[in-house]
């Protein structure tokens, strides 16, 4: 059986190839799916907490635990706490990246010796802190010894901000008269030394060193001998004493699965140590809850989402598995109907196909999982559709369980889609075989009517989701993923109304046919009447050419529309390619110390800084202020006041063209005309019911001025019209937002100078804005650059996912339909050698041949690839813009446009037509290759 399978599988090279690249494709298109799903949600959770620990300089992940020893009272709950501290990263299962223990006395009346004025009394706190000495740099003096001196001492160091603020010196000794030895002795403390932390940005300190103002620490292992040691077992202690242990547990090894396991310990370990005035035990953790329970939403968004988008393509793969396993069978017919004759049951058949298919599906995991681990990274590394840029290589598990299912019940679908032509082949005998190649059945899709089915559910569901167009936005901004209908639907449009069309194929090419019956030419004739007769056989292929076509666009599309619509959303909620806003030196805590009526005044840095540097091409000072002004119905309002200079302005925002009712420009000459004039967004006249010429008095900060309304806007740089808020439940609110366009002179002529922004404009990126402020030293309340949002959109799982998988799958539908579209045709040829022999032995030439086989492709190849374009573009202009929705972002602000690149559309088209000039080629070879001696007696016979 092995034998005759192998021989079987040799002499058939080509399709066997085709299966096999079908297999692997199957197979690594599955498991780089989940291999991409897990690796990249690893990734995004680790950024995320990253993040955290970018932005705030705190650890992300941190049980905080505190407890208060209290005098002559049992110490057995304090070491419980203690192992619980000791325990905790074992509880959540995460490996520990720091644990620090600090134990003090809780403020204890020390005097230094050799003082007797009044400051020689202080309250200090006696305390150590485990493995401080690898975490600081001494200023003055020296680290502390590890034991006492020779006079008993402890000796000591203290922060900058203690030494300051306790009077201390180096050298000095402290005694603690309420804190006593074994001997019920004093204990004294010398100040040998004076620290500061080793590195800003060290985890360790979790309290900054200048929070430690009233502390002196000594060796953790001499405190612990000394104070915690004798009271081990539990006994009562001598003295009020408290601990804090800070456990830090390392986020990087947090992976996705365990986001709820995280949370639920957490949960349960505030909900056992609540935080009440008579406990001695507290509890304090960071807010990783929070982190999580979002990534939680991300999560299921991202993988609905991926999945949604990778099943065209998987049942793509399976199309073409079935029509190459269905030619390989019509083409052993004549053998299964042999074996059937010599005795052999439709179990030996169908057994014999099966273990075809287990070996190619074995095959297909052997080189589909590594193509599977390629394919991943190169998701990972895709910056937009068909682009890739290098980034940080993902971290692949190939042997993860979901891989593992997603690998197998790829093989056992490929197996199925391999298995079933010849399960239904298997029963045919000599006979059957013979009727069965002069039958020609109607389809079943045509019997059931299913393409018009499939088109009525498709058109029905655009109407449903069309209709809950502002629904669907509400949900996908409360974190839920795309509906898979949406996409569903958009698959089914293609196919139903690809089957629709090919049902009127037949009547199109008779009517053809029948207008130029009478003066056809043999091989037109020819032609035209092999399409009418064998038009059912070619259906199978025209659909999945027409499904690869009309996806490839879609995807294209897709990609495209979500990726540029995000990017002009962003760059337009910015409004400019940098900015930035300083923070300015003012006499604020003059103003606190003296009298409430003293100005606050501000000191405006030069700006003419920036105006040196040649990579700006223009530069705006922008003020934006918050301001009253009270509505037709005398209601206080608060919106927000934007006072520019017009023309600086208009030279450095960013704005698309086609937003305003005129250019942006017309606007900014007619404000600048006015200065007492304003230009107003819309909802001035939709919501409070102003209109054109109408005056409002505005006030704020103890000014007030009267203007006019010279204007209204829908779009302003940097203007969002509604903001999306949150209730407490988690669903979405709209919230409106008002803005006022003044004169940058006119307002501060009414205001005091105050903070503004600066908007620039670059000649090129903005790298250089980086390395100007390395060496000014400005610090800045304010710093946005366009650039790294734009990087932020393409980094983000979500886009990177999407962008990948489209451009994946846009490969893999060009390589199935070049595959396919040659494989179909040359079979097709050689099953119709004798056909030809018969022609030629009536005269026919070859270049008439020829001639017929470019017909049969102006009418199945080229019609087909005509419609799945232009199935394709409907599509795209019926559905993207509902898919679109699923990406959408809370500045989601701008009307959709839908994007088709010409050179994707070019990638596509160059591929299709070099398929088409190939397989004529091919084809025309192979008819000049036949023997045709042989093919002509065969025709006279």
């Amino acid at each position: 059986m092995l034998r005759f399978m192998f021989q079987k599988l040799m002499h058939k090279k080509g399709l066997v190839f085709s299966l096999l690249i079908g297999n692997i494709l199957l197979i690594a298109v599955a498991a780089s799916h989940s291999m991409y799903k897990s690796s990249s949600l690893q990734r995004m959770l680790t950024d995320e907490f990253a993040q955290v620990v970018e932005e705030t300089n705190e650890h992300p992940l941190m049980v905080t635990l505190t407890y208060s020893v209290k005098k002559l009272v049992p110490t057995t709950p304090f070491w419980e706490t203690k192992q619980l501290a000791e325990n905790l990263c074992d509880i959540f299962g995460l490996p520990e990246e720091i644990l620090v223990s600090n134990y003090f006395f809780s403020g204890a009346t020390m005097s230094q010796l050799g003082r007797n004025d009044s400051i020689g009394e202080k309250t200090i706190q006696l305390s150590s802190l485990t493995d401080l000495e690898n975490h600081i740099e001494i200023v003055t003096g020296r680290l502390y010894n590890k034991e006492l001196d020779e006079n008993g001492c402890f000796e000591a160091v203290i922060s900058e901000s203690a030494l300051i603020k306790l009077n201390l010196l180096v050298g000095e000794t402290l005694e603690f008269l309420q804190i006593t030895d074994r001997n019920n002795n004093p204990i004294k403390v010398k100040i040998v030394g004076v620290f500061r932390n080793s590195s800003d940005t060290d985890p360790y300190w979790e309290k900054s060193p200048s929070e430690y103002n009233i502390a002196c620490f000594v060796d953790s292992d001499l405190f612990y001998e000394h104070f915690l040691k004798p009271i081990e077992d539990g006994s009562e202690s001598d003295y009020f004493l408290n601990a804090t242990w800070y456990v830090q547990m390392d986020y990087r090894a947090l992976t996705s699965d365990m986001s709820d396991h995280i949370i639920n310990k957490t949960n349960e370990l505030v909900a056992a140590y609540p935080v009440t005035a008579a406990s001695q035990v507290s509890l304090e953790v960071t807010d990783h809850c929070k982190i999580l329970e979002a990534f939680k939403l991300t999560e299921t968004k991202i993988s609905a989402t991926l999945i949604i988008l990778e099943v065209p393509v998987l049942a793509l793969l399976c199309a073409f598995l079935f029509m190459i396993s269905t030619q390989l069978i019509q083409l052993e017919e004549n053998e299964i109907s042999q074996l059937k004759s010599r005795g052999a049951s439709r179990f030996q058949i169908f057994r014999l196909y099966l273990m075809q298919s287990t070996l190619l599906a074995l095959l297909g995991i052997a080189g589909g999982v590594p193509l599977g681990g390629f394919i991943c990274q190169a998701l990972g590394s895709a910056n937009a559709f068909l682009e890739f840029v290098q980034r940080t290589p993902l971290k692949i598990h190939y042997f993860d369980k979901e891989v593992i299912i997603f690998i197998v019940s790829a093989a056992l679908l490929s197996v199925i889609m391999t298995v079933l032509p010849a399960f239904k082949h298997s029963k045919l005998s000599i006979i059957d075989t013979k009727q069965k190649k002069t039958r020609r059945p109607k389809p079943i899709w045509q019997k059931l009517f299913l393409d018009v089915i499939m088109l009525g559910v498709s058109l029905y569901g655009y109407y449903t989701f069309n209709k809950q167009r502002d629904d669907l936005y509400l949900k996908v901004l409360s974190g839920e993923s795309m509906d898979p209908l949406l996409f569903l639907s958009s698959s089914l449009f293609i196919l139903g109304l690809g089957l629709f069309c090919l049902r009127i194929q037949p009547l199109l090419v008779k009517l053809i046919y029948a207008i130029g019956k009478k003066f056809w030419k043999p091989a037109n004739f020819a032609s035209l009447l092999q399409i009418i007769r064998t038009g059912s056989k070619q259906y199978f292929i025209m659909a999945f050419m027409i499904f690869t076509v009309s996806l490839g666009i879609f995807f294209a599309t897709v990609a495209r529309t979500i990726l540029t619509n995000a990017e002009n959303n962003t760059s337009y909620a910015l409004g400019a390619d940098l900015i930035i806003k300083e923070k300015w030196a003012d006499n604020s805590l003059l103003v606190e110390s003296s009298d409430r009526n003293m100005e606050l005044v501000y000191y405006e840095p030069d700006i003419n800084k920036y105006l040196k540097l040649p990579e700006i091409e223009s530069l705006a000072q922008v003020l934006r202020m918050n301001v009253n002004f009270r509505n037709k119905e005398n209601v206080r309002t608060p919106v927000e006041m934007t006072a520019i200079n017009t023309q600086d302005f208009g030279n450095t925002i960013y704005m698309p063209d086609n937003l305003l009712v005129t250019h942006i420009n017309n606007y900014l000459n007619v404000l600048s005309q006015s200065p007492n004039g304003i230009l107003v967004s819309e909802n001035f006249k939709t919501i409070l019911g102003y209109n054109l010429g109408d005056s409002i008095d505005i006030s704020g900060s103890g000014n007030s001025m009267r203007v006019q309304i010279l204007g209204f806007f829908d779009y302003w740089p940097g203007y969002i019209p509604e903001t999306i808020l949150y209730n407490a439940d988690g669903s979405p609110t709209t919230q409106n937002n008002f803005l006022i366009v003044a004169n940058w002179g006119t307002i501060l002529e009414k205001w005091t100078l105050a903070p503004y922004e600066l908007w620039i404009r670059t000649n090129g990126d903005t790298d250089f804005i980086y390395d100007f402020i390395a060496e000014d030293g400005a610090k800045y309340t304010r710093f946005d650059d366009l650039s790294a949002d734009i990087v932020e959109i393409h980094n983000e799982t979500l886009f990177q996912g999407t962008n990948g998988i489209l451009t994946m799958s846009f490969i893999v539908i060009l390589i199935l339909f070049a595959i396919g579209f040659l494989i179909y045709w040359i079979l097709s040829i050689k099953s119709r050698e004798l056909l030809f022999g018969v022609l030629r032995a009536m005269g026919m030439s070859r270049s008439e041949i020829i001639h017929m086989l470019i017909n049969e492709q102006i009418f199945t190849g080229l019609f087909s690839i005509a419609l799945g374009c232009v199935i394709g573009f409907v599509v795209s202009e019926l559905f993207v813009p509902l898919i679109q929705i699923s990406y959408s972002i809370n500045n989601q602000v701008l009307p959709l446009e839908l994007v088709t690149s010409s050179s994707d559309m070019v990638k596509l088209f160059a591929i299709i037509g070099i398929t088409l000039v190939i397989c004529m080629a091919i084809l025309t070879r192979i008819v000049f290759s036949m023997k045709i001696t042989q093919a002509l007696k065969l025709g006279e016979d």
